[in-house]
């Protein structure tokens, strides 16, 4: 019996002395099976076990990442960014939780707060896809030339075929819509210049007027 009570002692004490490493991979083995559910898109299961994972360990910048990533793909954008802007308070550098943030808002059409963190991540690590998606943002608001311009330099940085099948779509597209807003703006002008050709003129009138020591020619405004 004392050696059964032994053994039970000396279970507590090295559970109490367990290093943080022993929690860490707990947390460890909740993100991977968070990663699974979330492959099979059982998002509402993914989100429970990166939960236990954070409760685990808060810090855990991967289960963080992966929740984020996780939200963004069951479309709750909001939740997304809070878990891609806690996993960045751990790792500012993180390039790929900026870009994702960028994707949240560009899914929600808010195109120029999209730009803005695509540009950020690019700024950070100069990839092909991030200057092709903050083109996107440019195309969608409009902004032809701008957009343009990003999918040449995504384009310079040799990007796989299929992103780059992508984007040279997209550039025709963009060139077309620049080419015709500028025959707009030219036809535009042409037709305010008919339009100002067209208004009435002030006419002035030559009234002959004899006085009694001469006879002369003088302007008068009429109309």
């Amino acid at each position: 019996m004392k050696s059964c009570w032994a053994s039970v002692a000396v279970i507590v004490i090295l559970v109490c002395l367990c290093p943080r490493s022993i929690c860490a991979q707990t947390a460890e083995e909740w993100t991977t099976k968070g990663r699974e559910a979330y492959r099979s898109q059982n998002y509402e299961e993914a989100e429970k076990c990166y939960s236990k994972a954070l409760e685990i360990d808060p810090k855990m910048q991967k289960a963080l990442f992966n929740r984020g990533l996780n939200f963004f793909h069951w479309k709750k954008y909001a939740e997304a960014r809070s878990s891609f802007s806690a996993a960045l308070d751990i790792s500012p550098k993180d390039h790929e939780a900026i870009f994702y943030i960028g994707l949240t808002y560009f899914s929600q059409g808010k195109y120029q707060d999209a730009y803005n963190n695509f540009e950020k991540a690019a700024e950070i690590e100069r990839l092909p896809l991030y200057l092709f998606y903050a083109g996107a943002a440019r195309h969608n608001m409009g902004r032809f030339h701008a957009a343009i311009q990003h999918y040449k330099m995504a384009l310079r940085l040799n990007p796989e075929d299929e992103i780059k099948i992508k984007i040279n779509e997209l550039m025709t597209k963009a060139e077309d819509r620049l080419k015709e807003d500028i025959e707009k703006r030219i036809s535009d002008a042409k037709s305010s210049v008919r339009v100002e050709d067209q208004q009435p003129k002030r006419i002035v009138e030559v009234k002959w007027i004899q006085t009694a020591d001469t006879v002369g020619a003088t302007p008068s405004s009429g109309g």
